[in-house]
C-alpha cells in the first residue's frame, strides 16, 4: 500500500462517522430495547469523538500497522453501508458501528503518535 495521506485518513474517518450520524434516526426506530438505542448512540459519540480528534491532530505515518487499521477501517465501513442498504440485524449494524468506532479510534491515535 502506499504511504498514507493525512488527507485520507481524516477522510475515512469523516466518511464512517457521517454515515452512522446521518441514519442514526432512522437506525433507532429499528431498536428492540434502550440498550441497543444506547449502544448505537454509543458507537456514534465515539465515531464524532474520532473525527474531532482528527480534525485538531496531525495524521501522517508511514507505519505497516496504521497503513493495516487503515485497509481494515474502509473494508468495514464498506460492510456498514451494505448494511445499511437492507437492514437484517440491528445487532450486526451495532457490531458493525462497534467496530468502525475502534478502528477510527486506533487510527487517529497511532497515525497521531
Amino acid at each position: 500500500m502506499a504511504t498514507l495521506t493525512e488527507a485520507q485518513m481524516r477522510n475515512e474517518v469523516e466518511k464512517a462517522y457521517k454515515t452512522l450520524d446521518a441514519r442514526l434516526p432512522t437506525l433507532l426506530t429499528q431498536c428492540d430495547d434502550g440498550q441497543q438505542q444506547r449502544a448505537l448512540m454509543a458507537c456514534r459519540d465515539a465515531l464524532r469523538d474520532a473525527f474531532f480528534a482528527a480534525q485538531v491532530q496531525k495524521l501522517l505515518d508511514a507505519n505497516p500497522i496504521v497503513e493495516h487499521i487503515f485497509s481494515e477501517l474502509k473494508s468495514t465501513e464498506n460492510d456498514f453501508k451494505q448494511e445499511l442498504q437492507d437492514i437484517q440485524s440491528i445487532s450486526q449494524v451495532i457490531a458493525l458501528g462497534t467496530e468502525l468506532a475502534k478502528l477510527a479510534g486506533a487510527l487517529v491515535t497511532l497515525a497521531a503518535a
